[in-house]
């Protein structure tokens, strides 16, 4: 007597690699994901993307920012240890933006939407990160005015950080439509932002550079961003009426 057997395979999923099951991922995960998907992804294939439903999981879970506030913003935590989680999560960003920085031989970003995503999320951290230093900083000062200029230069560093993601306007016909528009986006929500979390920093630097990539700009989205921007840095360096 035959006796058929009925095989039923476990399918693999494009996911099975990668720890889906945390809610937020660390620094020691990122390196992992970022290995993973540099070394092992194969040969033909694309890296994780938005628009590719099996493996959007994956970068979405790259650049959700609870992987950042939900240590940075949690106040029962030390500024010590925040500062330091928000340092090494800088660290994995810069690694997460050149992986997906790569171009074709037409010069356009190859990842242009992936990359403007993981642009944002690392203008959001970024903020943390030079927050929480400086805090951490006043902490362990034995007086604030010794350690004033140290808070200043970190102020300028984040500032002209913020500036090179302005550079990419002279980059802009490497991007998509849809892609210049988010990026717009992230100079209207991350620079305000900027401008609130760092009140007493000069600003004088990004109203130049904003200036002169509104000068260069082609595209509406980027140029009333460019514009709404300069305004507000004006109006921000704009000294205080003298009191009566």
């Amino acid at each position: 007597m035959v006796i058929a057997l009925e095989l039923t395979g476990c399918h693999s999923s494009k996911t099975d690699n990668f720890p889906m099951e945390k809610p937020y991922w660390d620094a020691m995960d990122y390196d992992n994901v970022i290995s993973e998907i540099e070394f092992r992804t194969p040969d033909g294939e694309k890296y994780p993307a938005l628009n590719d439903p099996e493996t959007s999981p994956i970068f979405n879970k790259l650049i959700d920012r609870n992987n950042i506030s939900s240590v940075v913003e949690d106040n029962t935590l030390g500024i010590r240890h925040r500062s330091e989680f928000a340092a090494n999560m800088f660290d994995e960003y810069r690694d997460l933006a050149k992986l997906y920085s790569v171009m074709d031989r037409e010069d356009k970003y190859v990842y242009d939407q992936e990359f403007v995503a993981i642009l944002s999320f690392g203008l959001y951290l970024q903020i943390h990160y030079f927050k929480l230093g400086n805090d951490k900083i006043l902490q362990e000062a034995d007086n604030a005015s010794t350690v004033k200029g140290i808070i200043s230069s970190n102020q300028q560093t984040i500032i002209s950080n913020f500036n090179n993601y302005l550079d990419f306007v002279n980059q802009e016909n490497s991007f998509a439509e849809e892609s210049l528009q988010n990026y717009s986006a992230g100079i209207d929500e991350s620079f305000s932002k900027l401008m609130e979390t760092f009140p007493e920093a000069n600003f004088k630097s990004m109203i130049t550079k904003a200036t002169d990539m509104e000068k260069k700009a082609t595209h509406p989205s980027l140029k009333n961003s460019l514009s709404n921007l300069i305004s507000k840095l004006k109006n921000k360096m704009e000294p205080a009426p003298a009191a009566q």
